[in-house]
């Protein structure tokens, strides 16, 4: 049924006229058939005669079923939007991007993931509130950041993820130092500024990659940058035991 909405509803003025003149003939065209076949030899069946006829009838109701399919796309359209995006941050959420990174991986590129340092701290001090501020201060922060083409998501609490679509881990980590040294915000009712650090986990993505196995491992990456002091990009380095290198911010 959503695929016939979108099929059906016009997406601007002049294809809503197109599709109004259409559905015109075609219900012409059918009062004329109609015509034809009961009355076949009577002289009645002239087609634009036919045709006017049914348009002063059916004229009001085809403008009234082309307004509510155009309306009813639309709140389609709106709703998709709704169930993908994070309502705080404005972001995808998890489920969203996950589908999208899942399509992109197999073509290559970076996934990143970032988590916000001390957060639970901010909440304990300041309350949610001024929480939910920097965590929108924070994605705005990632937007401004990214690359043409990169798309990113909120995967819940303070947790972030960046896919970069044909990067190199030099890209990630060129984006990961700019994130890694945060954002600088006043808490409402304070005169001290808060600079809020994260810490970043990388990994390259190669073609034909599992969206799962590319997120473990920059969540490897990431918890390694959290226990090496955390404000920094750390790259996994395919190594379990290794000591990854890390870029402090």
């Amino acid at each position: 049924m959503d695929k016939l909405v979108t099929i059906l509803a016009p997406t601007g003025r002049m294809n809503f006229l197109m599709k109004f003149a259409l559905w015109m003939l075609v219900i012409g065209a059918m009062n004329y058939g109609r015509d034809r076949f009961l009355t076949p030899f009577d002289g009645y069946a002239d087609f634009w005669h036919n045709f006017f006829e049914a348009a002063t009838v059916a004229a009001p109701f085809t403008f009234l079923a082309l307004a509510l399919v155009e309306h009813m796309n639309r709140l389609l359209v709106r709703l998709a939007h709704l169930a993908g995006t994070d309502m705080l941050t404005g972001l995808a959420n998890r489920r969203s991007f996950m589908e999208n990174a899942g399509l992109a991986v197999c073509d290559g590129g970076a996934l990143m993931m970032v988590d916000i340092d001390h957060f639970k701290a901010i909440n304990d001090q300041y309350g949610h509130d001024v929480g939910d501020i920097f965590l929108r201060a924070v994605a705005n922060h990632i937007q401004s950041e990214m690359r043409a083409g990169d798309f990113c998501g909120r995967l819940g609490g303070e947790e972030f993820a960046i896919f970069l679509p044909n990067a190199s881990l030099d890209d990630a980590v060129t984006l990961g130092k700019r994130l890694a040294a945060g954002v600088s915000l006043k808490p409402p009712n304070t005169v001290t500024r808060v600079n809020v650090t994260s810490s970043i986990g990388a990994a390259k993505a190669d073609l034909n990659s599992e969206l799962n196995e590319v997120m473990r491992d920059a969540d490897v990456a990431l918890y390694r940058a959290k226990a090496a002091g955390r404000a920094r990009v750390i790259v996994w380095d395919g190594l379990e035991t290794s000591q990854a290198v890390n870029y402090v911010a």
